[in-house]
């Protein structure tokens, strides 16, 4: 199937269900201390294009095809948090740690062929992403004027991508 992008030539429809869910719980451990915990998913449908099979080859120099087998991207994120205020010293603490992860993602792959000087691309699925993430926060209030705030911040992430494939 040839075809040929800007050319009106049908009408697409898609109907999807797409789920997602978050989740929120707090426990409160006497007037100044909280720990909380939060979860969620959702899922991304991939464009109409990108799931179509077709062949756009209008530009002969970079050839785009569709992927009819492109499934959703889901996602699903964790975070347990802890907050904690010493009223004598005039000091709020908080702690968190948050954990991502991503599976089906869309990756755009390329394969160029020296000897034409085609470039052949599409969307594929990759396995996705997965962070973690610890946040630790201190406000002290030294004098009623006077506010000191440390945040400090590590991450750590791994993506999935590919950068040269068989088409």
């Amino acid at each position: 199937l040839d075809y040929k992008r800007g050319a009106i030539d049908t009408t697409a429809i898609r109907t999807t269900l797409t789920p997602g869910l978050r989740l929120y719980a707090n426990y409160r451990l006497g007037n100044a201390t909280n720990f909380s915990l939060s979860t969620s998913y959702s899922t991304a449908q991939p464009d109409m294009l990108s799931q179509m099979a077709y062949v756009d080859n209008t530009n002969p120099l970079h050839i785009e095809e569709g992927n009819p087998n492109l499934k959703p991207t889901r996602h699903w994120r964790s975070s347990l948090s802890f907050d904690r205020t010493i009223a004598r010293l005039q000091m709020m603490m908080r702690g968190s740690l948050s954990c991502n992860r991503s599976f089906n993602a869309t990756s755009h792959t390329s394969l160029y062929d020296p000897t034409t000087g085609i470039y052949h691309s599409k969307q594929v699925n990759t396995r996705g992403a997965i962070s973690l993430e610890a946040n630790y926060t201190i406000q002290w209030f030294i004098i009623p004027k006077l506010k000191v705030q440390d945040e400090t911040r590590v991450a750590l992430s791994k993506n999935y991508s590919i950068l040269n494939a068989d088409i």
